[in-house]
This record gives C-alpha cells, structure tokens and sequence, in this order.
C-alpha cells in the first residue's frame, strides 16, 4: 500500500513540473523583452528599420485635435503614442494607469534596471507615453480620452487600414473630457502619471521633469474643481476616490513635506477598512483599482497606514482564490494581470527601500511569475514566444497587427481565421492567461480572454520582472530603436507656445502655495481658452467633433450615461455567411481571388516557418506530456 502512495504521488508531480522552474533564468532578458512588447505597441511613423513593418508604413495625420491641426511634419499632435491593446485604440486611462506603474516601478527598482543595462530603454518606454499624454492634454481643462471609436475596435485590419477606412469611416479622437463633461478619475490619474515621471526624470532631464510638473498642478486643478466619472464603455469607471487619493500621494511625494495641502487628502481615516477590504477587487492593482496600491505608496513613504499595507499583503497570500496550479484567480478574463499586480505590491513591499514596520514574510511574487512562465500544469507560457525552457509558448495571440490579415477590414471577422498563424511575433506580452480555477487554457486566436495582450498587462510584468534581477542575471543588449534617439523637437510642445508655457509654470508654482490663487489663475486660464472649450464630447460613431449645436451635445451626452461593462472585443466567434450582409461582401472577381489565394499562401508559408522555428521544442514536449498523462492513468488502473 505504501509503494502504491509513494509511485501516485510521485507521478502526480512528475505531471504537474513536467516543465521545472529555470534556475538560470535570466530576468534581464525576461525584462528586455517584456519592454520589447511596447515598441510593438508604438504608433505612428516610428522608424523605417523597426522590425514592424506595419510602424513606418501606416498614415499618422488623422490622429489630432478637434481642428485637426498638424505639425510641421504635417502629422496630428497625438499620432504617436501606444496601442492600447490587440487593437488600434489610443485610450488615455489605462495607458496613463500603464506609464504611472512603470514609473513606480522605475523609482523602486533603478539599480537592478541599471544592472541590465536597461534604463535608457526604460525611460525611453516612459516618455513615448508621457509625451502622448501631454499631448492629450492641451490646455489646463482639455483632456483627449480616446483616439478610434468602438467600430474601429470592432474590426479586424491590418494598421496600414486604420486610418479613413471605407468600412470603419474616418478616424478621429471625438471622446473629449472638459468642463462641460468632466472626469476626475482620469485627471487625478494624469496627475499621477506625470507626478511620477517627473520624479523619474529629475536626474535625467530637469527640463522635461518641469513639464510633466506643469501638467500634473493643471491636471489637479481640473480634477478638484470639475469632478466627473469617466464614461467608456470599453473601459468603465465607477468611482474616483482611489484615483485622487493615488493622485495626492504622487504630489506629495513630488513636491516634498512642505504642500501639507496633498496630505490631506490621504491622511488618517482617509482610506477606510472597506475601500481596502470590502471583497477581492479592492485588493486589485489596476487600471480601475487604484487603493491597494495607494496604501502600499503611502506606507512605505509616509509611514500611515503600515498595519493596513501588511494586512493587504499577507491578505493576497492567505485569501485570494487560487487556481489548482496556484495562480491567483481573480476573473475569466484577463487574469495574469491581476496576479502580476498582486505580485507586483508585494514586491514593491518587500523592496530593500521599504524602511517602515514591515511584518509580513512572503514570496508570492516569485512562485506567480514562475506559474506564469511555463511551471503549470499546461507546461505552457503565459507570456507570447518566451518563458521557460521546455515551455510551449503562443505565437497566435489576439493582435491586429501581429497577426497582418491580407483581406482588408472585416467586421465579421472572418480575416481573424486566415491566415492560421500570425505573420509577425511579438515577444514578451503577457497573455490574460487561464480562464478559470482549472487552469483552463489554450493558444486559440479568437478567444482574446485568453490571448490578448495589453499596455497595463505588461506594466506591472515589468514591474515583477524588475523586482527579481538576482545573482543568474546578466546584462543585455537593448532591443534596437527603444532609446531616447527620436525626434526631440516633439509633437506636444508646439501647444506650449500658444499658451505662453513658462508664465503658466511660475503661476502654477505660486498656486501651490495658495490655494485660491491656485483657483483664481486657473479661472483666468479658463477665460482665456474659452473659445476652445466648447464642451465637445461625442459618441464614438460620430465622425467629427459638435461644436455649439445644443442638440447634437445632448445626443452625445446620452451615448456616454452609464451603460453595462462592454469587453474588448465582444464579437460573435460563429461565422455568419448572410448573403443580404452589407458590410461584408463575399463576391469577389476571380483575379482578386486568385491573387488574395496567393498572398494567403504566402503568409501561411512564412507564419510556418515561424511556427516550426519557435515550436519545434514545444511539439515534442507536447508530445512528451500526453504520453506522460496516459502512462500515468494506466499505472493509477493498474494500482488500483
């Protein structure tokens, strides 16, 4: 009876570790590759050598303010930036969320970022979203919330077909936070973003640190004084509270002791039992829940809320709901980030720069990061073409651009099945990972819960990345064109200039100090940009801006009032072949089929040379694990 224990144990963990924990793993080239993801994600004309094609090949200009107004290059001022997701949407909250953490991150982590020899690519990172950002954000009470509408996301294209597209209609950036339509939520975290990348790049650019000042005091002004909800359905929010306090925890930290003023906001009895405690998404980091990660900024800097900080921490390890693996199941979708944000506070609590009363003793983060690096019970990866040794990994992962389909736009979505294998690999996206308690998972294009990356994804994996260079790691080379070589004369600045840039930095400055000054010059800035603050907000479908028009702005409006969550991409996975369809038209002439036939060859041809190249391990490892599985079931009959 005993041999019969001791072979079933041993050969349930045979099957589990079929794919060990690599012990020397090297967490530089892990980090190198997760910010690799992000030069993916670039838009705009990036460089003629990228290795994305798509970057120097798509048409920027549509990408602008209400008056479509260019530069001297005669592209929109937000035609850079980052795509948010598998999609071609600029979204200006979970990117703003993304840039906060990796400058969390930064500040926490610099020596072992240092190490890797990794910073210039790392701020690099930062600022091509901060510059974005700023760019969202031309005058003190304007804030440009998203670039693309809900039919954009709801297509599937290549991005050289994103812009003026007969099937989407014309791009635009019509979703505008202002006086008239507030959202304080996203202000406050702006604020939060630009008041830790200036202290980032305080060492690095002290010009570019005064900048990011500016904007963080304007920003702060108009989410205190214009409170909001950000209405979008792709990314709804409910509450504001954790973002201003996120928000004066980051100002406070920025201008040091003497602005008690952000104190206040944050100080004791600020931040209650429920906004921490009340279930398991007030433990949740990300780009709607911002409290836990307030509390844990706060202690570690500010000394309050220490036993609330510990209690959160070892609250992650002893009650969030765990997959039979052990990864923290949070959700259906999107899981992997929520571990990863877990993971990431815990790492940041355990920092040698904490120096207040920490009580707790964990090392969650490591075991997460190795569940989601292949040690699971799939032996596969839950980051795109990289884990561990042995570790399957999926290269058909839920990406437009990625996956390159050669039949134009569909918003049915048949081009998302040809061809089979995505044609240009992304490395290092962390992927939502298993679906549910079981560690369900498979690389199946289509299911984006499973296989979609995104910006805030990848901001705290880089963040659990940077907290474990160790004594294995080993310096790497950057990948190529993530540095600060671009363009300096950017996109962003030109605004400054009509604005009259320092005189509003010295009356910031001086706001600070006074609080109804702050209101009164702010009023004054107000007035003066009141010809261009017309209240414009308009549904995602519209094509261009309201001006006055009182009945077009109560249209609008209506589209924006509260609405049940809609999910990245909710589209019906079944093929419908309705011939009265007219967005889809399936007669084509037989040239164009024979010529679509060739290219869909070539495509397949080349993503299989890809696929044999980065599965040719996997297959056999594959193979290797079934025949593990059944052996395993035949000796349990045979015992029994």
């Amino acid at each position: 009876m005993l041999i019969r224990i001791i072979l079933i144990i041993c050969i349930f963990i045979f099957k589990i570790n079929a794919v060990p924990v690599d012990s020397e793993f090297n967490y530089c080239d892990g980090l190198n590759k997760a910010l690799g993801f992000y030069k993916a994600q670039r838009a705009g004309i990036v460089d003629p050598t990228s290795e994305y094609p798509w970057q120097h090949e798509i048409t920027t200009k549509y990408d602008s303010y209400a008056n479509n107004k260019t530069n001297k290059y005669g592209n929109g001022f937000l035609s850079k930036g980052y795509f948010d997701a598998g999609d071609y949407l600029k979204i200006t909250f979970p990117l703003a969320f993304s840039m906060t953490t990796l400058s969390w991150s930064f500040l926490e982590f610099e020596e072992n970022i240092k190490f890797c020899n990794l910073t210039e690519s790392y701020l690099s990172t930062i600022k091509w979203g901060v510059d974005w950002l700023m760019a969202a954000h031309p005058e003190p009470n304007v804030i440009y919330a998203q670039c693309g509408r809900e039919i954009d996301h709801l297509s599937w294209s290549r991005a050289d077909q994103i812009y003026n597209n007969s099937v989407t209609g014309p791009r635009n950036c019509s979703l505008i936070v202002d006086k008239k339509n507030p959202s304080s939520d996203i202000a406050f975290e702006m604020v939060a973003t630009m008041a830790a990348t200036s202290i980032v790049f305080e060492e690095f650019d002290e010009e570019y640190s005064r900048q990011c000042r500016k904007h963080a005091d304007e920003l702060w002004d108009f989410g205190i004084r214009y409170p909001g909800i950000y209405y979008n359905p792709m990314y709804p929010s409910n509450v504001s509270k954790d973002e201003q306090v996120w928000a004066a925890a980051w100002m406070y930290l920025m201008y040091g002791p003497e602005y008690s003023f952000y104190r206040g906001f944050f100080d004791h009895g600020k931040i209650s039992h429920d906004d921490l405690f009340y279930n398991k998404w007030s433990h949740v980091f990300s780009w709607n829940n911002k409290m836990s990660a307030a509390c844990i900024l706060i202690a570690k800097n500010f000394n309050i809320y220490v036993d609330e900080a510990n209690y959160l921490i070892h609250s992650w390890d002893t009650k969030i709901n765990k997959t039979k693996d052990g990864l923290f199941f949070l959700d259906e979708w999107g899981n992997a980030r929520y571990s990863m944000g877990g993971s990431f506070l815990e790492a940041v609590w355990n920092s040698n720069k904490n120096q207040t009363a920490k009580t707790t003793n964990t090392n969650f983060a490591q075991h997460q990061i190795n569940i989601i690096l292949g040690n699971n019970s799939n032996h596969h990866s839950y980051v795109s073409m990289y884990g561990f040794k042995g570790a399957k990994v999926t290269l058909n992962i839920h990406h437009r651009s990625s996956h390159s389909p050669p039949n134009g736009t569909d918003l049915k979505f048949h081009n998302i099945l040809s061809p089979p294998n995505n044609k240009y690999p992304i490395v290092g996206a962390l992927l939502p990972g298993p679906i549910d308690r079981n560690d369900l998972y498979f690389e199946e294009r289509s299911r984006y819960e499973m296989n979609e990356p995104a910006l805030d994804y990848n901001a705290v994996f880089v963040g659990v990345l940077s907290s474990l260079i160790n004594s294995n790691s080993k310096p790497v080379q950057p990948i190529p064109s993530l540095t600060l070589s671009f363009d300096n004369d950017d996109y962003y600045r030109d605004p400054f200039e009509n604005n009259d840039y320092d005189n509003n930095n010295n009356n910031n400055n001086n706001n600070n100090n006074n609080n109804n000054n702050n209101n009164n010059n702010n009023n004054n800035n107000n007035n003066n940009n009141n010809n261009n603050n017309n209240g414009q907000i308009t549904s995602s479908t519209n094509t261009t801006s309201t001006d006055n028009n009182k009945d077009d702005e109560e249209e609008s409006l209506e589209n924006y009032l509260p609405k049940p969550p809609i999910f990245k991409d909710p589209f019906d996975l079944e093929i419908d072949d309705d011939d009265d369809d007219d967005l889809y038209n399936e007669d084509k002439d037989e040239d164009d089929e024979d010529d679509e036939d060739q290219s869909n060859q070539e495509d397949s041809s080349n993503s299989n040379v890809v696929k044999q190249k980065f599965y040719s391990s996997s297959n056999k490892s594959t193979i290797i694990n079934y025949s593990t599985t059944i052996f395993s079931i035949l000796i349990l009959i045979l015992l029994i």
